[in-house]
């Protein structure tokens, strides 16, 4: 089960990133303005370091287990 929570925040954290590569393409297309993409990019940085830090205390609680 912890397994599974693993690969889903990977593939979650993964999403984040691509989602910031798409903020960068819209604002290179001037779809966005700067400051939206500033805004949103840094909330999906906060939420890529909260995946990541729940993906490291199920890493412990699994490393405990065995």
């Amino acid at each position: 089960m912890i397994g599974e929570q693993m690969q889903s925040l990977r593939y979650s954290k993964k999403e984040c990133f691509e989602a910031a590569n798409i903020l960068v393409v819209l604002e290179i297309r001037e779809l966005i303005s700067k400051e939206l993409k500033q805004s949103t990019y840094k909330r999906l940085s906060i939420l890529s370091r909260q995946i990541q830090s729940y993906s490291d205390s199920l890493d412990k609680v699994k490393s405990h287990r065995t």
